[in-house]
């Protein structure tokens, strides 16, 4: 129970630290940072301490002794070229680990994870049109930027939504949580291309894209007797659709235009907004000094908004190894429990979520492993994700896996 509430307040912390009364007071906004971290440990402390029936799976090794090896590389970095930034590293490595931890020792059943879903949607919600409010005075789209982190909460937003989408794909989610979770999901979505997080954008389209199709694709291969029933209900839903986009046409072209102008507006010299630039100047400190990066020369006058790429030119080929190894075997994992394996249904929430972090990484530079609040929720699904794989080939399973969900929960 005691976990349960942490986490719970964890999430509602790590959304609220965006919200404008934090935003703009630095010493609410540390003091706000603190407690999460704080909380967080307390997290990992319980989740330590708990009763232990299940082995933990192969990922969770990976991860500690990848950060044993780069603390020991960041100690033989600071004794030799006395520079210390690898440290940070190590800390943003760390604090998923934990989050993943707290998710997997999280014995409870998937309707915790309802309510911890809606809650967080709507807390998102509340902060996003909070800051729509503060910075533009309604939803309308500015040619200036919001004056927050802005590509931290875009992916938040983004997880979310792939997590609400998936519920509304199960069966025993009661009408009126389904009926939330589309309402949040829509203003969440609004907020979303307001605030121009277009990397959180493109990564909620694609996935959903990707979810859609998984799920079509389990109801036609698990139901053949149903084929007809299903394909009525295809036709029907493009009836629908088509209805609409007739009758909603001008509506419809509105919000295309809202979303074309969220993208574009101001792009028309580079919509990359300037990270061609810090891609080039990455590229060459790659290529004059591939061992060792900018340790051993080189300057990067431009915030590298590539994860790999700012790892790679910050610490060069050697320097970074750990940190990439691990990078695309986490990458791996996330992939094999969403994408490969065709999976849509809840029990891989966890996955779709992390990888949300993984598209954001191609276009920002501390994704996928950290800012700490950004994250938080994607990790703790993770581990719950990773409890639930292993509840799937497992004849004990200390938490209700989602396939035996029974539904009289909800009746």
């Amino acid at each position: 129970m005691l976990q349960k509430i942490l986490i719970l307040v964890l999430l509602l912390l790590s959304v609220f630290s965006y919200h404008p009364l934090v935003t703009d007071s630095a010493s609410l906004m540390g003091t706000t940072r603190s407690i999460i971290y704080g909380l967080a440990v307390l997290s990992v402390f319980v989740s330590l301490v708990g009763p232990k029936s299940e082995k933990y799976p192969r990922i969770f090794s990976q991860w500690l002794i990848t950060a044993i090896l780069l603390v020991v590389e960041a100690l033989l970095l600071d004794a030799i070229a006395n520079t210390t930034s690898l440290y940070g590293e190590v800390i943003s490595l760390l604090l998923p680990l934990g989050l993943t931890l707290i998710g997997f020792s999280l014995h409870c059943a998937p309707k915790y994870i309802l309510d911890s879903v809606t809650v967080y949607g709507i807390a998102l919600a509340v902060v996003g049109v909070a800051q729509i409010y503060n910075n533009f005075g309604g939803f309308v789209i500015d040619d200036q930027y919001a004056r927050f982190a802005k590509n931290s909460f875009g992916p938040m937003i983004s997880v979310f939504i792939l997590a609400a989408l998936q519920f509304l794909f199960t069966k025993w989610v009661p009408k009126i949580y389904k009926i939330v979770l589309v309402f949040l999901s829509v203003l969440d979505f609004a907020v979303l291309v307001t605030i121009r997080a277009r990397t959180a954008l493109f990564a909620v389209v694609i996935l959903t894209l990707f979810i859609v199709f998984f799920h079509l694709r389990s109801q036609v291969k698990n139901a053949t007797d149903r084929r007809a029933k299903i394909l009525g209900r295809v036709s029907l839903g493009v009836l629908i659709i088509s209805a609409i986009v007739i009758i909603f046409s001008q509506q419809i072209e509105y919000i295309f235009d809202y979303v074309n102008q969220s993208i574009f507006l101001n792009k028309q010299g580079d919509i990359t907004s300037g990270r061609l630039v810090g891609y080039q100047q990455a590229l060459n400190v790659i290529g004059d000094y591939p061992l060792w990066g900018s340790i051993q020369g080189g300057e990067l006058d431009y915030w590298v908004h590539n994860y790999i790429l700012l790892i790679m030119s910050s610490y060069g080929l050697l320097g970074s190894l750990i940190l990439l190894i691990f990078y695309f075997i986490l990458l791996y994992v996330v992939l094999k429990g969403s994408l490969l394996q065709k999976n849509s249904d809840i029990s891989s929430m966890g996955f779709w979520a992390v990888l949300v972090h993984f598209f954001t990484s191609l276009a920002e530079p501390t994704f996928p492993f950290s800012p700490g609040t950004a994250v938080l929720m994607a990790y703790v699904l993770l581990g719950w994700s990773l409890s639930q794989a292993q509840c799937a080939n497992s004849y004990h399973c200390p938490t209700e896996s989602v396939h035996s969900y029974p539904e009289k929960h909800f009746l």
